[in-house]
Order: structure tokens, then C-alpha cells, then sequence
């Protein structure tokens, strides 16, 4: 055995879902290992390829499901390899087929071999192997059919699996894709929320020695699994660029993300269960009741969640009430970063024809056309219109109009509708410059955040009501705290960069961001939940 091959015993070792911080120096250092403890080690695993699809996340350096792009950016070295997998589907049969492949970098590019699984023989083989063996070619060096999926890693650890090249340093997954045997939901009781893109349920992960945490999962909807390829591939994209963005993010007024469930079908990101529901349907059902001054606080927390995006060069561009969720603690908290959709429904877009799929009474002039230009100042605007829900108890600017040609038209000429009649006329100032059609006239994040503080420290009308006044006390699940002055005086000083990135320069820097994310950690207390292997509707308010 040669002295080049890594212990499969430190990439199996998964007492805990998410494992510890790890970065480069966690690679696992090359040690002599018997063939036959790594066989044993992965027997039990390994056995078919059924009980292949639901254990192979024991395997460090499986990734699951994740995307080809984001695979082939962390092979960076001649011989650095990890293991992935997709589904494919026969559309004429519907059958879903699990596909295993190991990606390994040559030198020269990112090779990609599918493994093929004998049911008969019960072995494993490459296919590029097998077809040569079936067309009776010559096949290089000695490439025979393995009983275990560990027996052909470490045989092709020790000798050249394409050409000179070995898999030599295994490429451990990232602390943020938690196992499908932690997760536990009901989709069919427990459902909170759905669209086109994604359906949201209440779930939970299992902790060691500890209770059970409640969590929100958002994965894609069964129609959506069953997509063409190029369809579920961009669907499944999208839920991994938002969790590249999530992972990044770490502010009381940012929803909090957990992971990513891959290494089965579906792909779900999971962050934290936001018991009070969206911030819209709160205003919708409780309405009246809410004072000005608690609607202030709203606006500032969610000001805060801003000015703190803002600063880490994120651009939302879907600020909504309905994307900002109340907490089990009564904050306000950003959510909802699935921004590609965006993206791709705005190339539609032309003089005459708004596509009815964007959230257009909350996009900015500069966006409504088919080479938008997204930035914080664009943000700014949807905020903006998120404040007049606010006042307006949640219902939306040209709520009784489905007119979109001319709503775009009115957006792009700057006709915005009056505010709600309970608007403070302070805030009308400030929405009045928010609303400016040259987005460099408009307010950063910051300087919304200082003048929203001003407006309730100056009027007695608009200050913070404690937290046993305050109407999100009363949701089922919520108890408020009280707001923490000496937070809301820190976040005044959180200056934004010099340099907002543009929507076009956070395109550019993708690849960058998807290699940097994976050295990245939560700092949610996730390190104590625990492994195990065993794996309705309600309407949600239109966003148009």
C-alpha cells in the first residue's frame, strides 16, 4: 500500500452532522491503511447501491448533490478529488436514476467519471472502464471491478485512474451540507409556504443531547424535481447560490442559516424557523391595532438587517414585507435570498411586456428593463415601497390593479402612489428621497437607519413601545424582547463600503465566492446535532 493514501477512517468519522471548523490544514495527513479495514470500515455502507443512496453521506469527501461548478472549484490541485452525485430522469418513464461521480482534477482540466453499479455482480466499475470492456477494448492497466465503492477509491488512490493521474488529497465537504438523516418533516402537514420556485416546510434536526431544533426548510417542489434537465439543474443552482449568500451572513436581523441538505434528492436549504410568520401577514391580520411607533420599529430592524447586507456587498433585490419574517424573539429579520429567478425573468422583459413572475411594485426604474441594473441604491427603492406597506397594513401599492404594462410605466416615470394617510411626515420626507429616480440621490442603508432612530427619539408619537405593548407579543410562539438601545446606537456607526458591488460584478466574482464559501463556518451552535443515518398549502400572498 502506498505510503500517498489518506485514512477513509478520518473522512467516514461523522459523530455529529456538521462537523468541525475546517480548513485547509484539516485535510486528513496521508497514513498507511489495510484494504481490508477500509472494506470492512465501509461494508455495511456499501452493500447496494439502495443502501448507497441513503448512507453515502458517512463518506467526508462525498458533497452530495452539489453543483459541477461549485465541485470543480475546490479542486485546485493535480490529484485533488472528492466524490458527487445527480439524478437523472427518464421523461418518457419518469424513472429517476442516482448517478455517483468522482471528480478529480488532472492538470490540465476537471475530469468527471460516473460510476457504474452491477446489481447482478454486486461491483462497482467506472463507466469508461465498462464500455471499453463491453466493445472488448484493451483497457489500461489493471482497472478491474471492485466488490466496495471503498476498495475502488483506494486501489485508484495507489495507481492512475486516467492517464498518470491518482486521487491523492480527498476533498472534505464543507461544515454547511448537513445529512438527510438529522432532518425530519411532514410535506404534507407541515408546509408553510409555497411558489414557483420553491415550497417552504416546517421541520426539525435532531441534537445530540439536546432537544429537537425547530427549523424551516425550502426545498424544490415535486413538479419542479421532475423538470427538464437544463430547468432542475438552474432551480437546484439557485438554492445553492443562496445558501453560498446565507452562509456568509451572521446579524440578529438576517435570518439565520443552518445548511444544506444534499446527498439525496430533493436539495434543501435550511435556516431557522421564524415563528411569527412574514412581517406582511402580521400587518394583514392584526392591522389597526399596530401603533406608529411599533411600524417604526419594524422598519428600523429591518433598516438594520439592511445597513448590515449593504456592508457585505449583498444586493437583495427582492425587499419585501412578505420577505421579512418575525422571529420567535419579536425581531425583524431579512430573509428570502433566492436572487437568481430575478435574473433570469428580467432578460424578458421589453417596452410593452412585463413578465407577471417579477415583483415588479417593488422594483426600481433602473431594473424594469432587459439589462437591469441592480445595486444597494435599487434596494433602497424596494425598501421604500416595503415602508408604504407598512403603513398601509400590509397591502400593496395598486393593490386592485393587475395592469403590469402600466404599473412598469408608472414605476419608470416615477409616479409612485401616495402614502397610506397615517404616514408620519417625517417618513414622508425620507420616502420622498428614497424614492428619487437618479439612484445615486438616494440614501444608503446607513443613512435611512440614523434618520428612522432620529424620527423616534424627536417624536413621542414614534417611540419604540416596550415589549409587552408591542402586538407581535401576541403571535403564538413570539416573545418579544425588549430593543436593545445600545445595538441600535452600534449599528449607527456601521459605515457601508466605498465600493458597492454592481449586480454585474457580483456575476464575475461568483466563482471566487463559491470557492471562499467553502472554508467558510456558521457560527450557529450546529456543532452538537447529531448523526443518524435514517432519513398543507397555505395560499401565500401574490408578490406581484
Amino acid at each position: 500500500m502506498s505510503s500517498t493514501l489518506h485514512s477513509l477512517k478520518d473522512l467516514t468519522d461523522s459523530s455529529r452532522c456538521v462537523g468541525k471548523r475546517v480548513g485547509k490544514s484539516a485535510v486528513p495527513s496521508p497514513q498507511m491503511v489495510s484494504p481490508g479495514i477500509m472494506a470492512a470500515m465501509e461494508r455495511s455502507i456499501l452493500n447496494d447501491v439502495t443502501d448507497e443512496s441513503k448512507k453515502l453521506h458517512k463518506l467526508g469527501y462525498y458533497h452530495g448533490l452539489r453543483p459541477r461548478a461549485d465541485c470543480e472549484a475546490l479542486l485546485k490541485n493535480v490529484g485533488d478529488f472528492l466524490l458527487r452525485s445527480r439524478v437523472m430522469i427518464d421523461h418518457t418513464t419518469k424513472r429517476r436514476t442516482f448517478e455517483l461521480i468522482i471528480s478529480v482534477y488532472s492538470g490540465v482540466r476537471r475530469e468527471h467519471l460516473s460510476l457504474y453499479y452491477d446489481k447482478k455482480t454486486m461491483h462497482w466499475d467506472l463507466n469508461i472502464y465498462r464500455r471499453k470492456r463491453h466493445k472488448h477494448s484493451i483497457v489500461e492497466g489493471r482497472a478491474s471491478r471492485f466488490l466496495h465503492l471503498s476498495d475502488m477509491i483506494a486501489y485508484y488512490q495507489a495507481n492512475p485512474i486516467l492517464n498518470s493521474v491518482k486521487l491523492t488529497n480527498p476533498i472534505r465537504r464543507p461544515d454547511w451540507i448537513i445529512t438527510a438523516g438529522c432532518l425530519k418533516y411532514d410535506d404534507q402537514k407541515d408546509e408553510l409556504g409555497r411558489g414557483n420556485f420553491a415550497v417552504v416546510i416546517k421541520g426539525y434536526i435532531e441534537r445530540r443531547d439536546k432537544p429537537p431544533l425547530q427549523v424551516a426548510v425550502k426545498k424544490l417542489p415535486e413538479e419542479r424535481i421532475d423538470d427538464e434537465r437544463t430547468e432542475r439543474e438552474n432551480a437546484c443552482n439557485a438554492l445553492f447560490k443562496e445558501a453560498h449568500l446565507m452562509n456568509k451572513f451572521h446579524h440578529p436581523n438576517v435570518i439565520t442559516f443552518y445548511g444544506v441538505c444534499c446527498d439525496l434528492p430533493p436539495v434543501m436549504v435550511v435556516t431557522e424557523l421564524c415563528a411569527g410568520g412574514s412581517l406582511e401577514s402580521h400587518l394583514v391580520k392584526t392591522g389597526d391595532a399596530i401603533s406608529n411607533g411599533e411600524r417604526l420599529l419594524f422598519i428600523t430592524e429591518a433598516a438594520r438587517g439592511m445597513n448590515y447586507l449593504q456592508r457585505k456587498n449583498c444586493i437583495h433585490r427582492d425587499l419585501a414585507s412578505r420577505n421579512c419574517l418575525i422571529a420567535a424573539n419579536g425581531v425583524v429579520k431579512i430573509s428570502d435570498f433566492g436572487l437568481s429567478k430575478m435574473v433570469e425573468a428580467t432578460a424578458k422583459i421589453t417596452d410593452d411586456t412585463v413578465p407577471k413572475n417579477l415583483p415588479l411594485r417593488w422594483m426600481a426604474p433602473e431594473t424594469i428593463n432587459r439589462q437591469p441594473k441592480f445595486s444597494s441604491k435599487s434596494d433602497v427603492w424596494g425598501f421604500c415601497v416595503m415602508i408604504y406597506e407598512v403603513f398601509n397594513n400590509g397591502i400593496k401599492p395598486w393593490n386592485s390593479d393587475d395592469d403590469y404594462r402600466k404599473i412598469g410605466h408608472a414605476i419608470r416615470n416615477g409616479k409612485m402612489p401616495e402614502p397610506p394617510k397615517r404616514t408620519p411626515a417625517e417618513m414622508l420626507d425620507l420616502m420622498k428621497s428614497c424614492w428619487q429616480m437618479d439612484p445615486e440621490k438616494r440614501p444608503n442603508f446607513c443613512d435611512i437607519l440614523k434618520e428612522v432612530r432620529e424620527m423616534s427619539k424627536k417624536n413621542p408619537k414614534l417611540a419604540y413601545p416596550v415589549a409587552k405593548e408591542c402586538t407581535t407579543s401576541k403571535i403564538p410562539g413570539v416573545i418579544r424582547i425588549e430593543p436593545k438601545e445600545e445595538e441600535l446606537e452600534k449599528s449607527l456607526m456601521e459605515q457601508p463600503p466605498i465600493n458597492t458591488l454592481s449586480s454585474d460584478d457580483l456575476k464575475r466574482s461568483s466563482s471566487v465566492t463559491n470557492t471562499n464559501t467553502t472554508t467558510t463556518t456558521t457560527t450557529t451552535t450546529s456543532e452538537d446535532l447529531e448523526h443518524k443515518c435514517t432519513p398543507k398549502n397555505k395560499n401565500k400572498r401574490s408578490r406581484h
